[in-house]
């Protein structure tokens, strides 16, 4: 690996380290936002704060990869397609296209 992985990945690991040991109280996580009067309602569930940041964080990334990942195909597409049809002889004058 790069000096620059260890440079980065380490502290960014530190960091998220302390992060989750100083997030250790349990907070309601809810997908109703109109149930203020019952926030333990069906939608809700507790957990360890640190957990929903690293679930935001992980979902975060899987994103931008996916994102990432669609980008790169449609371009390799637009370039194959680019090439091929650049790859083609001219036609002769007066020739039918083919059916």
């Amino acid at each position: 690996m790069k000096a620059s992985t260890y440079l980065i990945g380490i502290p960014v690991a530190t960091l998220a380290a302390v992060i989750a040991i100083a997030n250790r109280q349990s907070v309601i996580f809810s997908l109703d936002p109109f149930s203020l009067s019952h926030p333990d309602g069906n939608l809700s569930t507790r957990l360890p704060l640190f957990v929903l940041l690293l679930a935001a964080l992980l979902l975060g990334l899987i994103i931008g990869w996916a994102t990432a990942l669609l980008s790169v195909r449609r371009r390799r597409r637009r370039q194959e397609q680019k090439n091929s049809t650049a790859a083609l002889p001219p036609a002769p004058p007066g020739a039918k296209p083919p059916a």
